[in-house]
This record gives C-alpha cells, structure tokens and sequence, in this order.
C-alpha cells in the first residue's frame, strides 16, 4: 500500500507559508495595539476632564481639584465610577491644569491625548 501523510517538502512549504503571513500580520498588529492605545489615553483624558468640569459646574462649594485628589474626589463624588490619573501608553500621570472657575483642562505628558 501506499503510505499517507505528508513529505518533508510539504511540511517545509506549510512552514514558509505560515512564517510569511506572520511577517505581515504581527507589524499591523503591533500598530493596531499602539494606537488602541493612544485612543483609550484620549478617551480617559477627555472622561475626567469632562468629569471635574461637570463636578466644578454642579457641586455647591467644590474642592480644587489636584492630581493627587482627582480621582478618589470625583469617584467619591459621583462623577467617576473608576478609572486611574495615568496614560494606558506610558503609564506616567496626566497633567491638570485650570480651576473650578475657568475650567478644567487634562492633558498627557506624551502628547498622545491630541486635541480635546
């Protein structure tokens, strides 16, 4: 009889073909998760900011917001269910900067937030 299975030849072409369509696929995937990334940071910049401004619009005697009490004072207040002050992409901490008059502003140290 004659015998079943595969030649060498044959595993070795499967194998190239395989290696070459992961050389295409694991750079785009790669860029997909960096700029997944730099999303979430812009979403998460823009839901606090909007968040402190919400809670300087509506609290009757808000507190300043710092970076250090931001996010325990909105969670605490409402306005944030949970989350954290820092960037998904380098995980260094977003700046504040404004007051409960002008207006809150949150921005990444690394510039991927973009423009809110």
């Amino acid at each position: 009889g004659r015998q079943q299975g595969f030649t060498l030849v044959e595993l070795l072409a499967v194998m190239a073909i395989l290696a070459i369509l992961a050389a295409f696929t694991v750079p785009k995937f790669t860029g997909v998760l960096a700029s997944s990334k730099e999303k979430a940071c812009m979403a998460n910049a823009k839901l606090i900011q909007d968040a402190a401004n919400l809670y300087a619009a509506n609290e009757p005697n808000p507190i300043e917001l710092t970076a250090e009490n931001i996010m325990a004072t909105l969670k605490g207040a409402g306005y944030l269910r949970e989350g954290s002050f820092t960037c998904p992409v380098s995980n260094d901490k977003y700046q504040l900067s404004g007051d409960a008059t002008a207006g809150y502003t949150v921005t990444c140290p690394n510039g991927c937030d973009g423009k809110l």
